[in-house]
């Protein structure tokens, strides 16, 4: 969850943000069948927080996002944040949630949490996706893995202020987009297609948290298949530094107290890969922890729109 201005006082660019969505977009369930679905979350939660997980499989099924998300930042222990951050994250998240309930398209569209939270291995996977009007074969498209916690339908309102005219598929997998095998957003890349009636175009490969963690294997797996590689609020995995090529455009963004990269583990994968001669395009946000995206989201948005041209 992440993710509001800086300029604070400065009304206009926040609504100009919004009615970037006002445009005629369509946003999508798409759902195919599957055998490599994600196994149920009980297993990944420590016996603290699984107690909790019949109460927020009901919450998921009878309320909506924002209320969930709410729900949850008030459990500010149990996440691992301080109070008074869960407290300025959910602020945040109930202006995104305001701006999508005005947004069309977006605001009659089902989320992917109720998936994400299966009780059982689903036999089908699910991808939020989202069509701006007029898209074709030559439409930008955007992949986009999310981070822990389930796919918000937030990250697709986010992104597509960032890329209007960009198709965007976000694949939904589990609790994360860790470990999302390959073969999996390779049929929901097919499904999209089906759904569209045209072959997308290669994609720009995007992942935030434990999505950028996922994305950089997925880049590495299988270069030839996207076009870029953003990673947001993580770094190269070990397991993938030998891996990224060279001569790939790839991008890395951060907050610059995340504890990653105050702690040199950011800056170490980093020079490492550069030490392989692979080059890239990286920055940190001063000021900004891993939810900058909420925190600092004017310079997130440019920053994205800069680096996606």
């Amino acid at each position: 969850m992440i993710f509001v201005t800086v300029l604070v006082g400065r009304l206009l660019p926040v609504l100009l943000a919004g009615t970037a969505c006002a445009q005629a977009v369509t946003v999508l369930p798409l759902s195919w069948p599957t055998k490599l679905a994600a196994a149920p979350v009980d297993a990944e939660l420590e016996d603290r927080v699984r107690q909790w997980l019949p109460a927020v499989r009901l919450a998921v099924r009878t309320l909506p996002e924002s209320a969930v998300i709410g729900l949850a930042l008030g459990q500010a222990e149990l996440l691992g944040l301080p109070k008074e951050q869960a407290a300025q994250l959910g602020r945040l998240v109930s202006r995104r949630y305001e701006r999508i309930a005005q947004a069309p398209g977006f605001n009659t569209a089902p989320g992917a949490l109720d998936y994400c939270l299966s009780e059982t291995r689903p036999a089908s996977g699910f991808a939020t996706l989202v069509v701006p009007a007029g898209a074709n074969v030559r439409s930008r498209t955007v992949v986009f893995l999310h981070g822990y916690g389930g796919s918000f339908l937030w990250y697709a309102h986010f992104l597509h202020e960032v890329y209007p005219d960009a198709i965007l598929l976000l694949p939904a997998y589990g609790l994360s987009g860790a470990t999302v095998p390959a073969a999996y957003v390779s049929e929901a890349r097919r499904a999209a297609e089906q759904r569209l009636g045209f072959p997308l175009a290669r994609p720009q490969l995007a992942g935030l948290s434990a999505g950028g963690f996922g994305a950089c294997r997925l880049f590495a797996a299988r270069p030839e298949e996207y076009a870029s590689l953003t990673v947001l609020a993580a770094y190269p995995p070990e397991d993938t530094l030998r891996l990224l090529a060279a001569g790939r455009q790839i991008r890395f963004l951060a907050g610059a107290t995340e504890g990653f990269v105050v702690e040199g583990a950011w800056q170490q994968s980093l020079d490492f890969l550069y030490r392989r001669g692979v080059r890239f395009d990286a920055a940190t946000i001063p000021g900004a922890d891993h939810f900058f995206l909420l925190t600092h989201e004017q310079i997130s948005r440019t920053w994205l729109q800069r680096q996606g041209e």
